[in-house]
């Protein structure tokens, strides 16, 4: 009776020592295989442009030529006389 209490014991430590193995294992893979992603760096600008200008478009497309995307435009204030372009880009 005590052989058979001692096996089943035996039997039980060793399940829960593999299936503790395996799960530092598998957390060991797969923290070394981690991908390491660079941070990505942007740059800003701003353009105001008057609201009377015909030259809008032209300085969106000098822009965007140079590599800059164009992620807002606004009148900004009460008065709304100026367009103000919002330019990023990677750094």
């Amino acid at each position: 009776m005590t052989k058979k209490i001692n096996m089943r014991l035996g039997t039980r430590w060793i399940s829960v020592s593999l299936i503790v193995l395996c799960l530092i294992l598998v957390g060991w893979t797969t923290y070394g295989q981690r991908a390491k992603v660079p941070r990505t760096a942007w740059e800003y600008k701003m353009v105001i442009v008057p609201r009377t200008s015909d030259k809008t478009q032209t300085i969106m497309n000098e822009n965007g030529a140079e590599g800059w995307e164009l992620i807002q435009a606004r009148f900004p204030g009460n008065d709304g006389n100026d367009l103000v372009l919002l330019f990023k880009r990677l750094k």
